[in-house]
């Protein structure tokens, strides 16, 4: 229902940022292995608009892979653009809507998932 679709989409844009944003040596899958499938996510398309990011595109479609030179300049204009800010606005806005969700459904588990969330 509601409240699994607004969670899935706060825990899809959380999922995307780390993509981008972890230093790859802590924990879960590799970085930027979206960008390396060719899946251009929120945080990507919210960048999409400086100059020379078509031409990192292609060269990561063209190499197959991510360079650290590439890594660099991704994670400059997510600073520029103050990306973290705006993903961060969207995962809690999403998060309160699937918490209201919760709010006055009679659920055993109601108190519990409303802490969770």
């Amino acid at each position: 229902g509601a409240f699994g679709r607004e969670i899935g989409i706060a825990y899809q844009l959380f999922d995307d940022w780390q993509d981008v944003a972890r230093d790859g040596k802590t924990g879960g899958k590799p970085v930027f292995q979206d960008l390396k499938n060719g899946v251009l996510t929120l945080p990507l398309l919210l960048i999409s608009d400086q100059p020379g990011f078509n031409e990192v595109l292609a060269e990561v479609k063209a190499e197959g892979k991510v360079q650290p030179k590439h890594r660099r300049q991704i994670r400059k204009w997510l600073a520029a653009q103050q990306t973290a800010e705006e993903i961060a606005r969207l995962i809690e806005k999403y998060r309160r809507q699937a918490k209201a969700r919760l709010t006055g459904l009679d659920l055993p588990q109601g108190p519990f998932l409303l802490d969770y969330t």
